[in-house]
């Protein structure tokens, strides 16, 4: 039988006697979910008692929300719990005024305290779970909380406001689809595995719950065990799915069904064969590109690329695009084919262009349809690289505008590595569709995918449209300003340095034998982010200057990786009293471009991260995240003149990255833009 959760309300001192009195009322026969609920009295032998005498409590949740009660006094109650077989969970609620954006190197303030007694139930043996309301200033901080969560051994619970009985404002727009992306991407993505079916179960609800046409929940019977009023029951607003995302979890079966899986990798080769077959067919009898001479005009174009996972470099390289094709071609219409609409149409008010863009989803009809509304077809810049289900619909796209007899160019493409044969043929055959192809580093020019094709070495296209960038900057959202002066605060006349580091997958990580590739990426890693943290505090100690280390996200989401968990993984290992700053946000574009005008160096794995950089005159240390080899950010570095400003990941020193910042940063602070 399902618990029935019944929550206990202390308005003053409570007896034993009275509180198990009230308990044995309540609905004879059934497995009883009991939450103390925060107060202010608590008698902890009281509810002692009230385990012993209850034999059919199914389990108890203390929530806390304010530091009522001792370590000592919660770990003597799940222990007498644990005696009587029943499932005993200390929840600790986080809330906006908890310092969660001071919570850095700092050992003080609630967030602190709360992770202390968390630290001494996890050693005692006992489940403790953090409870995040959804709030608009809470869910920028998701990435951070999880991290720290995940290093403490706690479980973290993200609530609908509603169900902690609160006030606090719900999410609209851009805060709903960055809860939205860390529930699906992190808890339902990357942690799936580890979690419990009937987890599972209840985060997909709340997913549905925050998406765009959330599926309707049904009330659910509640029980109030009121020290005051006595025992009532009530229907509650999204009683089901708080229900669920409340109730401690003891299914043992973890990870999604093996049916599941299956379903979902059979979708996935389907989508690509149903989409590649008849494209590969029709480029055996595609026309031939057409010859060079006047640039054909493109009033009305569609827009394809790696669009769907973008943050905001690729949004960059989006704007220059626009601006290119609006010169050369005449555009000032745009329908763009993404895989995420939604995250695409958050991005696209970000640009400041001379094109109207039409966001669309990447599917086989909107293909069809699209084709015939334009005058052309324009791979938009950025990586062609070894996505499967993209480069299908790519060449359908590309093979079905030759058949109209459309143009198709590439501009400021990224020729990348491909590890599947297949999606190298894909590629392969593409690029020899184009009518025009325009690369952006010199290096991208060896790449065997562009072998013996006719094609024009650029720049990135991001570089067009930051060069847009003026004085006053015409897409920085209203908040930002601020946020950015509390980044600062107190920097005058010190050095600031700012930071952008990026997780990175073991797809193209070379193969060694007996060694499972993720382990070996996360060990390069590891040792890159050590010897990062050991370089700035050297930096620090070597100059005396008392820099600001400030870390700044080119993509906060989860899809594509959050820079927020380098952020977190690069404090563990710097010491007490380092001053590093962590813009948690989902920063905008012109909001990173604000910031880049007030730094003196920036240290950038991000390759997008160096380029925003340089469009802004920043000197840059770049960090190339592919190991074992040169890629794009030594290449974009190298265009620069300033190839000795580059390490690769696995070779990054300490000791270099300290000589170079002090090689750098003393000319710069004098100069800073304020």
């Amino acid at each position: 039988m399902t618990p029935f959760p019944i929550d206990l309300i202390l308005h003053d001192p409570w007896t034993a006697q009275d509180m198990a009195a009230r308990l044995r009322a309540i609905r004879p026969g059934d497995k009883l979910a009991l939450n103390v609920l925060p107060n202010t009295d608590f008698d902890n032998k009281a509810l002692i008692s009230v385990l012993a005498d209850r034999r059919d409590l199914d389990s108890v949740t203390l929530r806390l929300d304010h530091n009522t009660m001792t370590a000592d006094d919660i770990v003597e109650l799940a222990s007498f719990a644990q005696t009587q077989d029943i499932g005993f969970t200390t929840d600790f609620i986080l809330k906006e005024t908890d310092d969660v954006p001071g919570y850095v190197l700092g050992e003080a303030g609630r967030l602190w305290q709360i992770t202390t007694t968390t630290a001494a139930l996890h050693a005692a043996g006992h489940a403790v779970r953090w409870l995040v309301p959804l709030t608009p200033g809470m869910v920028y901080h998701l990435e951070f909380l999880g991290s720290l969560a995940s290093s403490s051994g706690v479980t973290l619970v993200l609530l609908p406001t509603s169900a902690l009985g609160d006030d606090g404002a719900d999410l609209e727009s851009d805060d709903r689809l960055f809860a939205w992306d860390f529930v699906s991407y992190r808890l339902l993505g990357e942690e799936i595995n580890h979690l419990a079916r009937d987890r599972i179960s209840a985060l997909r609800r709340l997913c549905s719950a925050l998406s765009d046409t959330p599926a309707p929940e049904a009330d659910a019977p509640w029980g109030i065990l009121d020290s005051k009023t006595g025992y009532s029951e009530e229907l509650r607003t999204q009683g089901n799915l708080s229900a669920a995302l409340l109730r401690p979890s003891f299914n043992d079966r973890r990870g999604p069904a093996a049916a599941q899986v299956l379903k979902t990798r059979i979708a996935d080769v389907t989508d690509v064969l149903g989409c590649g077959v008849p494209a590969h067919l029709r480029a055996c009898t595609a026309p031939e590109v057409r010859p060079g001479g006047d640039d054909p005009r493109m009033p009305h174009v569609l827009l394809i690329g790696a669009y769907g996972g973008e943050h905001i470099g690729d949004a960059a390289i989006l704007g220059g695009v626009l601006y290119r094709i609006h010169k050369r071609h005449g555009t000032t219409r745009a329908i763009l084919m993404t895989q995420r609409p939604y995250h695409t149409r958050h991005l696209i008010p970000m640009l400041d262009v001379p094109v109207d863009v039409e966001v669309q989803e990447y599917t086989p009809a909107n293909i069809r349809v699209a084709l015939s509304l334009v005058d052309g077809v324009v791979f938009a810049g950025g990586p062609l690289t070894d996505l499967p289900k993209q480069l299908v619909r790519h060449l359908e796209t590309a093979t079905r505008a030759k058949q109209r007899g459309l143009p198709f160019v590439m501009e400021g493409i990224g020729p990348g590595t491909f590890v599947r044969k297949p999606s190298e043929f894909t590629a392969r055959r593409l690029v020899k569709l184009a009518d025009r192809i325009t690369i952006r580093v010199r290096d991208d020019a060896r790449r065997e995918i562009i072998r013996g094709c006719d094609i024009e070495i650029g720049r990135d296209p991001a570089f067009d449209y930051l060069e847009t960038r003026a004085e006053t900057l015409t897409r920085l959202p209203i908040h930002e300003p601020a946020q950015i002066a509390t980044l600062l605060a107190g920097t005058a006349g010190r050095p600031v340095i700012g930071i952008n580091i990026r997780p990175i997958g073991h797809l193209f990580t070379p193969a060694e034998p007996g060694r499972d590739p993720a382990a070996r990426t996360r060990a390069v890693e590891d040792r890159c982010e050590r010897e990062l943290a050991l370089g700035l505090m050297d930096y620090a100690r070597q100059t005396g200057t008392d820099p600001c280390f400030l870390f700044f996200p080119m993509n906060a989401v989860q899809f594509g990786m959050s820079d927020l968990r380098s952020a977190w993984r690069i404090m563990q290992h710097l010491e007490p009293g380092t001053d590093f700053r962590i813009w948690q946000a989902d920063a905008s574009l012109d909001g990173v471009v604000a910031l880049l005008r007030r730094m003196d160096t920036v240290i950038a794995m991000r390759f997008h991260a160096a380029i925003f950089a340089l469009s802004q005159g920043r000197p840059v240390i770049g960090i190339d995240y592919r190991i074992g080899k040169r890629d794009k950010v030594a290449a974009v570095l190298t265009d620069a003149g300033v190839e000795e400003n580059c390490r690769r990941i696995d070779e990054l020193r300490a000791d270099w990255l300290s000589e170079r910042l002090q090689a750098i940063c003393p000319a710069r602070t004098a100069e800073r833009i304020t």
